[in-house]
């Protein structure tokens, strides 16, 4: 077994005060809707063989203006037969700004039929991308940076529009019921009981774990007592809920995850934790016009590298938002679903170096034993919901002063004033554009982590009333774009054979990318371009070097900017393209401009060896000269150029490929 740094809990630091500032999310470029137009039946969903157009709504969500904004999309699935147009000129936004774009993505979905493959239309048939964004001053992130679009369904029907909204006033969990998945009844073999429910790093089997070998595997599972594992630490916050009066963001009340002890300790959260709250019944989303959007307000403070001695932006504790299609019947169908914010996103990602155990939900389609890569023999990251490198929230508004603008943790803000109680309110939003016209259900889920013999943060730490283990209050959950009653969700039966899977000629390397290919002979299906200069890792000789790919042109900066196979590949700063005499006047001797060269030296001479009736001429800036001493008749002269300021260039090679010397100016 490889020895790896590692860092337990039991040695990390509970520092308190002095700590840095969060880390600024300074906003991005907020994809708020996607919207699907294609060549075959219209309906406004990707189907097998067809040729989508995918436009962005986005938000200029940073504190400055984005100018000459330009989304660019890249895809590995094998539900992907071609990216035909892989960038989006968006154009300049204002903070604030929300447009959709004229034009859109345009990709080829592979020959992969719903119904050829024996799939009904609640199976999982999808096709994911992932999104980066390039702009004017600088490059912010895309929220989120990943897309994924359901294949081969139709839909039709349904009753609304209308919304769902949820924020407490009934002084009940109103639509929403607990899910306690850390719940094992009779107290047994909870190792194999909860089999899968751990992150990668925490797999008490797997060598390459944290948490393989330490006092902690044998009981790597959630829960530290029987009592702790079967009790619910979901619940409502508010009037007589609260001794000191809860919280609410419109009215009095608020969902809350956590313990109020009341003062003068205030409020801490479990550990060993992984537990959840859902919408009872599912809700129908519309298919017809905007997409539908999911909004909440919440304040949330979880233990992190605020509190315990990890790097900055890095958790223990964990919080997400899922969600879960219903069939026809509202019964579940499929896996649970990660949801990405567009606004005021995830703002941690876990900490990986832990001994101690951290869980995952496995109903999410992964579960610990499920890897990147499942060939490499060192591999301990993998798919997830809540674990690394994953994001999550942990620090979202503030939980323990009076609302303030600024008071807005890890989020981008702005920070809100509820109507009752104290703390910092944020606004987090998510697209819903990849459900439309099903039926969801929604999901609340905290994971945290175990520190044997302890089952509160107030219990291992006893540092109270510090908020930083407060809890997560959510309030006013909203979802535009329901339907008051549910559309017919079908498999998609439009015959698309005669469709072309992908144009033909256009994708050489079988990578999935059409147009745009920064390798369009090798295979560089995720368009990595470690220096940006436009070569892809597969086909540039020189990634981490932007003035060094194949077909660069030379440039002055003393290194050779050719690569292996190619004209001018082993020298140094040489003048590329074509030098002779192609003036008007018969005696100008001019030859291209080296990028970086203020300066060249000319050699001419009577003989190709530049031995005999060798001489230079004085330096010039220019990228001529002129040679006033005419030639003698039946004599032949030679001419060379090199760059000579403010690196001295190659005079070339000769016909044997070797370097070229020039006797008078070595």
């Amino acid at each position: 077994m490889n020895v790896r740094t590692r860092r337990t809990l039991l040695l990390a630091c509970a520092v308190l005060t002095g700590l840095a500032a969060p880390p600024a999310w300074s906003g991005g470029l907020a994809i708020v809707e996607t919207v699907v137009s294609d060549n075959g039946d219209g309906d406004g969903f990707a189907d097998t063989r067809e040729t989508v157009t995918l436009r962005l709504r986005v938000q200029n969500t940073t504190a400055g203006p984005l100018t000459d904004v330009v989304a660019h999309l890249t895809g590995t699935d094998p539900a992907l037969a071609c990216i035909v147009e892989a960038s989006l000129a968006v154009g300049d936004l204002a903070p604030g700004e929300t447009r959709l774009t004229d034009t859109g993505f345009v990709f080829v979905v592979a020959d992969l039929d719903r119904a050829g493959l024996g799939l009904g239309p609640f199976d999982e048939l999808s096709l994911g991308f992932e999104l980066e964004v390039s702009a004017q001053p600088a490059s912010p992130k895309a929220y989120p940076s990943r897309l994924r679009l359901d294949l081969d369904l139709e839909v039709s029907g349904g009753a609304g529009p209308t919304s769902f909204a949820e924020s407490f006033e009934s002084a009940t969990l109103g639509a929403f019921e607990i899910e306690n998945l850390d719940s094992v009844g009779p107290w047994g073999d909870n190792l194999i009981y909860f089999e899968g429910a751990r992150c990668q790093y925490s797999d008490p089997d797997w060598p390459n774990s944290n948490s393989y070998g330490s006092p902690d595997a044998a009981t790597c599972f959630p829960g530290e007592t029987p009592l702790q594992a079967d009790a619910v630490f979901w619940g409502l916050s508010g009037p007589g809920f609260s001794p000191l009066g809860g919280r609410g963001f419109s009215g009095f009340h608020s969902l809350f995850f956590g313990i109020d002890m009341g003062p003068p300790k205030n409020w801490t959260t479990p550990l060993a934790i992984l537990e959840a709250v859902r919408t009872a019944q599912p809700i129908a989303l519309g298919w017809a016009g905007s997409a539908p959007t999911l909004s909440l307000k919440h304040q949330m403070s979880l233990p992190d590298w605020r509190s315990i001695g990890i790097p900055v932006g890095r958790s223990s504790d964990r919080g997400v938002v899922l969600a879960q299609v219903a069939d026809a019947t509202g019964q579940p169908a499929g896996n649970w679903i990660k949801l990405d914010p567009y606004q005021n996103p995830y703002d941690t990602q876990a900490y990986d170096f832990f001994f101690n155990c951290m869980f995952d939900p496995t109903d999410d389609g992964d579960i610990e034993d499920d890897f990147y890569d499942p060939s490499d023999p060192e591999r301990r990251l993998g798919p997830s919901s809540t674990c690394y490198p994953e994001f999550a929230f942990s620090n979202i508004g503030e939980t323990s002063l009076p609302a303030a603008p600024g008071n807005v943790g890890g989020a981008d803000g702005p920070g809100l004033q509820g109507l009752w109680g104290v703390g910092t309110w944020i606004e987090s939003s998510f697209d819903l554009s990849r459900f439309r016209g099903r039926s969801v259900r929604l999901r609340f889920l905290v994971a945290g982590l175990k520190a044997q013999g302890n089952e509160t943060w107030e219990e291992y730490f006893g540092f109270n009333p510090d908020p930083r283990d407060d809890g997560w209050w959510i309030d006013d959950i909203l979802v535009t774009g329901a339907l008051t009653t549910p559309a017919v969700v079908a498999t998609d039966l439009e015959d698309n054979s005669l469709l072309p899977e992908a144009p033909p000629g256009l994708d050489p390397d079988l990578d999935a990318v059409c147009a745009d290919d920064n390798c369009p002979d090798l295979a560089n299906p995720d368009q990595t371009d470690g220096d940006a200069d436009g070569a892809g890792l597969a086909c540039d000789c020189a990634d981490d070097d932007a003035a060094t790919y194949p077909g660069a042109p030379e440039t002055n900066d003393a290194r050779d900017n050719q690569c292996p196979g190619e004209a001018g590949y082993g020298l140094i700063d040489e003048v590329s393209g074509t030098s002779g005499f192609t003036s008007t006047n018969k005696n100008e001797f001019s030859w291209p401009a080296q990028p970086g060269a203020i300066r060249y030296q000319v050699a001419r001479a009577n003989h190709p060896s530049f031995v005999i009736g060798c001489m230079t001429f004085p330096l010039t800036p220019q990228t001529s000269i002129v040679d006033a001493q005419a030639v003698p008749p039946g004599a032949v002269r030679y001419y060379l150029v090199r760059s000579y300021f403010p690196n001295k260039g190659s005079w070339g090679q000769n016909s044997a490929g070797q370097p070229r010397l020039v006797f008078c100016a070595p």
